[in-house]
């Protein structure tokens, strides 16, 4: 039951995703194991935000190398050189660098925003910290005191926007006093970023990446018995194999735009149970090779 109940859900918390591993790979996965294989990129984990949180666009800072270059080559005055050594700390700690590029927060592009969002591994960013001090205690709450410090070290905690794959910083509005001076401040002044997540979120896995894991752990095993060639013909399950010709017999070719065009679950189940599956598991294997934009809609 809980494998149908699992595959309807966009996504899982750490506890269902490592009862759902158990139960397919047929033997114990722990919420540490789903925490180490995020660290070692085997998937992306992501983050559920209940309530909206205040967030800031990353852009690309395609000018911050040119002038860094400029100033090596030139003499410049004390206070260009105050200015430029701001913008430079600024840089650190706000900025990264990914895949050659300098990002940096875009302040006049923020927004709030609630939902599930994807928790990238971006080296000098604090999302690695987060995962590797809470490997061994539990990181689905964080006290919210915590979440208002900043640190001028380890850098913003990136958020991926799902479908977009923009990176936004989450980060809070500063508590400022009354008789504060903020006359020549810049907006950016005006934020902190986030040390760690908010009470309220939720550290899970999406759907789509647990799926992608799954087939990458299955395509494995199968490379390596090809491999070492130590399944023969013979030894191979046949019940694997009648549902992959499942698969493409009946789903392969649907449309997803026509109900009229997709396999109904009873003629699925029909089939593999003439293929030699009892009742029980034909039902299951039904359910197993529907693919995800079916279970979606619901067919």
């Amino acid at each position: 039951m809980l494998n149908k109940i699992a595959s309807l859900k966009r996504w899982l918390t750490l506890e269902d995703a490592s009862n759902h591993l158990s139960l397919i790979f047929n033997e114990t996965v722990s919420r540490k194991d789903l925490i180490q294989l995020a660290l070692e990129r085997h998937f992306i984990l992501s983050v559920y935000f209940p309530s909206p949180v205040t967030m800031v666009l990353y852009k690309e800072n395609s000018k911050l190398p040119k002038t860094m270059s400029l100033l090596r080559e030139t003499s410049i005055g004390a206070e260009a050189s105050s200015s430029f050594l701001l913008e430079f700390f600024y840089h650190a700690n706000w900025g990264f660098s990914i895949d050659g590029k300098i990002m940096e927060p875009d302040f006049h592009a923020t927004d709030t925003e609630a939902g599930l969002w994807n928790l990238p591994m971006i080296e000098r960013t604090v999302n690695s910290r987060i995962l590797s001090k809470d490997i061994q205690d539990a990181i689905s709450e964080c006290p919210q005191k915590e979440a208002d410090k900043t640190s001028k070290l380890l850098g913003p905690l990136l958020l991926e926007h799902p479908e977009t794959h923009e990176l936004w910083g989450l980060i809070s509005y500063k508590k400022l006093s009354e008789d504060e001076n903020t006359s020549g401040w810049k907006s950016r002044d005006f934020f902190n970023f986030h040390q760690c997540l908010p009470a309220s979120a939720s550290l899970v896995i999406s759907q789509s990446q647990l799926r992608k894991f799954i087939d990458s752990v299955s395509d494995s095993e199968q490379s390596l018995s090809s491999s070492n060639n130590r399944i023969s013909a013979q030894e191979y399950p046949q019940q694997l194999e009648s549902l992959t010709i499942a698969w493409r017999k009946f789903w392969q070719n649907a449309d997803p735009t026509d109900r009229t065009a997709c396999p109904k679950k009873p003629d699925v189940v029909a089939w593999l149970i003439e293929q030699g599956f009892s009742a029980k598991n034909a039902d299951a294997g039904a359910t197993i090779i529907k693919p995800q934009w079916a279970i979606e809609k619901g067919w």
